[in-house]
């Protein structure tokens, strides 16, 4: 679940657009993208809820 402050996009529009575009993004089905399943608001916050990936990232970092 990721949560963004609605008064800090307030502040930034640019964060705001980034926001909306995030979501409208992660709303597309994408094998390349984690799934967006449902998302939400109240009046201080903005949830997205989205799969848990866990540890299937470390596959794709490169080991120093």
């Amino acid at each position: 679940m990721k949560v963004i402050d609605k008064s800090h996009l307030l502040k930034n529009p640019n964060d705001f657009k980034n926001t909306i575009t995030e979501i409208r993004i992660l709303q597309n089905k994408s094998p390349f993208l984690i799934n967006l399943r449902h998302f939400f608001h109240n009046e201080g916050s903005i949830y997205l809820i989205m799969d848990y990936i866990g540890k299937r990232l470390k596959h794709f970092r490169k080991k120093k």
